[in-house]
């Protein structure tokens, strides 16, 4: 990774849809990668070069959607747990790039938007 303090996910656009640190960049990249094997499809998370992230935004919805799907269908409390902290991110992240999520019903988006905004749900 570059040698700044963080890193910018950006849209094709160049609007920014996150700025972590460095390190957390670097585990949400890392873990994009490990999650993608769930649903077999392109992440549409571009490399990281010089501190910069193109995200083709068309691209990682289909992903994120998939990956909710996942979560929706298991059961399984330990598999949920390991994709919520990625997930939580990137949902977040479609939603600044002005998307939406279908597999989200109105209850679950409600909440996570509220988490989003660090208000208690």
């Amino acid at each position: 990774m570059g040698g700044g303090v963080s890193q910018f996910f950006e849209d094709a656009a160049g609007v920014t849809l996150w700025n972590p640190a460095n390190r957390v960049a670097g585990l949400f990249m890392r873990t994009t990668e490990a999650v993608g094997g769930l649903v077999s499809l392109p992440s549409g998370v571009g490399a990281m070069v010089s501190d910069e992230c193109v995200i083709d935004v068309d691209v990682f919805v289909v992903f994120v959607e998939a990956l909710v799907r996942e979560y929706r269908s298991s059961g399984h409390p330990v598999f949920r747990s390991l994709l919520e902290g990625w997930l939580a991110t990137a949902v977040v992240m479609v939603w600044r790039a002005g998307r939406e999520l279908p597999a989200l019903d109105d209850r679950l988006a409600e909440s996570a938007r509220a988490q989003a905004a660090g208000m208690p749900v």
